[in-house]
C-alpha cells in the first residue's frame, strides 16, 4: 500500500477470531486506527509501516486471547496506544519501532500472566507509559530502548512479574515516580544509561522480591525516596551503580532479607536518610562503595537477628550516626574503611548475649568516632586496626570487646576522660581481663604525653593479672602478695615508693624504742664490743637494712624489744628486697 491505511473509528469483527489480519503487509504511509473498536485479534506481525501506527483511543476486545499482535513488525514512526482500552494480550516481540511507543493512560487487562510481551523489541525513541493501568505483567526482556522509559503514575499488576526487563538496554533514564505495582519488578542484568527514579513508588510483592536489580548496571543514580515503599525485598546482588539515594523510604520484609546487595559496586555513595526505615535485614557482604555509606537518620528493624550484615565492606566513609537506630545487630566483620567511621549519636539495641555491633577485624584508615547515644548489648572491635580512636566520657560507659584491637592514636573527644573511667571501661570488656589491651592503651597514652595515667593503667593491669591467675585456693595468698607489691613498689613501676616505706619504718621503730618503759637500754642486753651509748635510730637502721652492719647486733633485745626487732628484720628484708629487685628490673610484669 503506497499511501495511508485508514481505519479511524471503524468497528472490526472477525469470524475466526481475527478482527484485522494485516500480517506481512507493507504500508508506505501511516496505519491509522485511532478510535477503532475491534472484537478479535488485530494482527500486524511481520508488517512494515513506513510511518506511524496509531491505535490511540481504541477499544480492542479479545478476552483470553491476543488483542494486538505485532511481532517482528517494523514501524518507521511511533506506535501509539494512548488512552486505549485493551481486553487481551499485546504481543510485539522482536518488533522495531523507529519512534516512540506510547501507552499513556491506557487500560490493559489480560487473562494470562503477561499483558504486554515485548521481548527483544527495539525502540529508537521513548517508551511513554505514564498513567498506564495494566492487569498482567509487562515483559520486555532483552529490549533495546534508545530514549527514556517513562512510567510515572502507572499501575502494574502482574504475578509473578509486574515488570520484567531482564537484560534490557535503556540508553537514558527510567522515570517511574508514583509507580504502583503488585508483583516483582525485575531488571536482572539490565543496563540503564541514566537514572532509575522510583520516587514515591509503591512496590508490593509480600514475602518475596519486590524489586530485583541483580547484576544491573546503572550509569547514574538509583533514586528511592519521597514516599518510596516496598512490601517485599530489594535485590541488588552484583549490581554496578553510581549512587543509591534513599530519603524517607520504607522497605518491609520483616524477619527476612529486606535488601540483598552482596558484591554491590557503587562509584558514588549509599545514602539512607530522613527517616528511611528498613524492616528486615540489609546485606552488603563484600560490597564496594567508592564514596560513603551514610545511614544517618535511618532506622533498621530486625530485632531477633542481624539488621545490617556488611562483612568485607569496602568504603571511604561509614556514617552510622545522627539518629541512626538499629534494632538488631550491626555486623561489619573484616570491613575496610579508608577514612572516617562515625558512630556519633546513634542507637543500637540487641540485648542479651549477642553483640549490638560486631566489627571484628575491621581496618579504619582514619578516625573511628565512638560516641553512640544509647546501646543495649556489646560492641566488639576485637582484632581491629584503627588509625585514630576517638571517644567521649558518655561513650565509654558502653562495654566494648577490645581483644587484639590496635589503635594508632587515642583521642578523647570533647570532655576529659579520667583514668578511673578508662580503667572501668577496660574492665567491662566482655572478653575478660587481657593484659595486651591494658598495655596497648597505656602505650597510646604515653604517645599522647599522659605518662602518669599510663603508669596507673599498667599498675591496675598487673594487679588483675596476679589476682586472677592460679587456683581458687591460692588466690587469697596471691591477692595479699599482690597488695603488698602494689603498695610498696607498685609492681616495679614506682620502685622509690619502697624507700619511703623504709624511711617511715625506721622512723617509727626509732620512736617506738625511745618510748619503751624505763628507756630502751632496759630492754637490751649489752654484749662485749657493743657500740655505746645505745642509739635507737642506729639500731633501727641496723635491723631494717640487711646490707648495713653498724654493730648493733651486739645489743640483744629482750621482751617487747625482741618483738619489735623481729618485725623490723622481717619488714626490712621484704622492703629492701623489693627495692633492689625493682631497681634491677627483676619484677615479672605483664608489659
Amino acid at each position: 500500500m503506497n499511501g495511508t491505511a485508514n481505519f479511524v473509528d471503524s468497528v472490526l469483527t472477525g469470524e475466526h477470531g481475527d478482527a484485522l489480519n494485516g500480517d506481512s503487509m507493507r504500508i508506505e504511509g501511516d496505519l491509522l486506527a485511532h478510535g477503532v473498536e475491534a472484537v478479535g485479534t488485530v494482527r500486524i506481525s511481520h508488517s512494515r509501516v513506513a510511518g506511524r501506527v496509531h491505535f490511540g483511543g481504541s477499544a480492542l476486545h479479545a478476552q483470553g486471547h491476543i488483542a494486538l499482535e505485532a511481532e517482528q513488525a517494523q514501524i518507521g514512526g511511533d506506535l501509539q496506544l494512548q488512552h486505549a482500552h485493551v481486553e487481551g494480550r499485546i504481543q510485539m516481540a522482536l518488533a522495531g519501532i523507529s519512534g516512540d511507543l506510547i501507552l499513556v493512560s491506557s487500560w490493559i487487562r489480560s487473562a494470562s500472566e503477561v499483558a504486554i510481551a515485548a521481548d527483544r523489541v527495539k525502540i529508537s525513541g521513548r517508551l511513554i507509559a505514564a498513567g498506564l493501568v495494566c492487569f498482567g505483567g509487562i515483559r520486555a526482556s532483552g529490549a533495546t530502548l534508545d530514549g527514556q522509559l517513562l512510567l510515572a503514575g502507572s499501575s502494574l499488576y502482574g504475578i509473578p512479574h509486574a515488570l520484567a526487563l531482564d537484560g534490557a538496554q535503556v540508553s537514558s533514564d527510567i522515570m517511574a515516580e508514583r509507580l504502583e505495582t503488585n508483583g516483582e519488578v525485575r531488571m536482572h542484568g539490565a543496563h540503564i544509561g541514566g537514572q532509575l527514579v522510583l520516587k514515591a513508588a509503591v512496590l508490593r510483592n509480600r514475602d518475596a522480591v519486590a524489586l530485583n536489580l541483580d547484576s544491573v548496571q546503572i550509569d547514574e543514580e538509583l533514586l528511592l525516596g519521597q514516599g518510596f515503599a516496598t512490601d517485599g525485598s530489594i535485590w541488588l546482588t552484583g549490581a554496578s551503580i553510581d549512587s543509591i539515594i534513599m530519603t524517607g523510604a520504607r522497605v518491609r520484609n520483616p524477619g527476612a532479607l529486606a535488601i540483598s546487595a552482596d558484591f554491590l559496586k557503587l562509584r558514588g555513595s549509599l545514602v539512607m536518610t530522613h527517616g528511611t526505615t528498613i524492616s528486615g535485614q540489609i546485606r552488603l557482604v563484600d560490597a564496594s562503595v567508592s564514596g560513603q555509606v551514610a545511614l544517618e537518620g535511618a532506622r533498621l528493624d530486625n530485632p531477633d537477628d542481624v539488621s545490617l550484615l556488611a562483612d568485607g565492606l569496602r568504603a571511604t566513609n561509614v556514617r552510622l550516626g545522627q539518629n541512626f537506630v538499629s534494632r538488631g545487630s550491626v555486623r561489619l566483620v573484616g570491613a575496610r574503611v579508608a577514612s572516617q567511621f562515625s558512630l556519633k549519636g546513634s542507637t543500637f539495641e540487641r540485648p542479651g548475649e549477642h553483640s549490638a555491633i560486631e566489627a571484628e577485624s575491621i581496618d579504619v584508615g582514619g578516625t573511628l568516632f565512638w560516641a553512640p547515644r544509647r546501646m543495649e548489648g556489646v560492641a566488639s572491635f576485637a582484632f581491629s586496626r584503627i588509625a585514630i580512636w576517638s571517644d567521649a566520657p558518655r561513650s565509654i560507659r558502653f562495654p566494648c570487646r577490645l581483644l587484639g584491637a590496635k589503635f594508632g592514636q587515642l583521642s578523647a573527644g570533647p570532655g576529659r576522660i579520667s583514668i578511673a573511667e578508662r580503667i572501668k571501661w577496660l574492665r567491662s570488656d566482655p572478653s575478660g581481663y587481657t593484659p595486651a589491651s591494658f598495655k596497648h592503651l597505656a602505650e597510646r597514652m604515653r604517645d599522647g604525653g599522659h605518662d602518669r595515667e599510663a603508669r596507673q593503667l599498667l599498675i591496675v593491669s598487673e594487679h588483675l593479672r596476679r589476682v586472677q591467675s592460679g587456683s581458687r585456693w591460692s588466690r587469697p595468698l596471691r591477692y595479699l602478695g599482690s597488695l603488698i607489691m602494689r603498695w610498696t613498689v607498685a609492681y616495679g613501676y614506682r620502685p622509690l615508693l619502697a624507700v619511703v616505706w623504709l624511711a617511715a619504718l625506721i622512723a617509727l621503730a626509732s620512736f617506738g624504742l625511745t618510748r619503751l618503759p624505763h628507756g630502751p637500754t632496759a630492754h637490751f642486753q649489752e654484749l662485749q664490743g657493743a657500740p655505746a651509748p645505745f642509739n635507737a635510730l642506729y639500731y633501727s637502721l641496723d635491723s631494717v637494712l640487711p646490707f648495713i652492719d653498724l654493730g648493733y647486733s651486739r645489743w640483744v633485745p629482750q621482751g617487747s624489744a625482741q618483738v619489735i626487732t623481729v618485725c623490723l628484720v622481717l619488714l626490712g628484708w621484704a622492703l629492701a628486697t623489693a627495692v633492689v629487685t625493682a631497681l634491677a628490673g627483676l619484677f615479672r610484669r605483664a608489659d
